[in-house]
């Protein structure tokens, strides 16, 4: 069972996006998920969004006791999934379509602090989206056990233009 930590190396695997709380506990057992984690914050979007304008949202983590940690998001609405684009500018997050993730380079903490930024597109259509963050506090050991992850939601009504 220890090899399920390696089965990912590069990170969460995209299509765990429809749900990545229910995704991420699958391979990191440890305490039940912290739903609306107050370890986990996000800022960006605190005014709302705008059809078509794109944002900066920073993450940052700062969970108890972990060694590793790594995050999963993604931008979704009900109707049609994936909200607009995702892209990054900088080694600690890749992105792809609406998700982002952490990298290895994202992987590590300071001073029991992670802090991730990635830029997002709204769409083009107005209508409500949910970015759903899961974080994964690590007790470095390369196991499934022993992990926590924290979960934050946040819901928009993007604007029309």
């Amino acid at each position: 069972m220890p090899g399920l930590a390696f089965a990912f190396p590069d990170g969460a695997p995209w299509d765990a996006l429809a749900n990545p709380g229910e995704a991420c506990a699958q391979c990191h057992f440890g305490e039940d998920p912290v739903e609306e984690s107050p370890a986990l914050s996000l800022s960006g979007l605190e005014d709302g969004a705008v059809a078509g304008e794109t944002y900066l949202i920073s993450l940052s983590f700062a969970p108890q006791g972990a060694e590793i940690v790594g995050f999963l998001a993604s931008m979704r609405n009900q109707d049609e999934g994936a909200a607009g684009v995702i892209s990054s500018d900088n080694q600690r997050v890749e992105a792809r379509d609406a998700a982002a993730r952490s990298t290895l380079e994202g992987a590590a903490l300071e001073n029991g602090v992670a802090e991730w930024s990635f830029h997002w597109r709204a769409p083009d259509a107005p209508g409500p989206v949910t970015l759903s963050v899961a974080a994964n506090a690590g007790n470095g050991d390369a196991s499934q056990f022993g992990d926590t992850v924290h979960l934050k939601n946040i819901d928009l009504d993007v604007q029309k233009k």
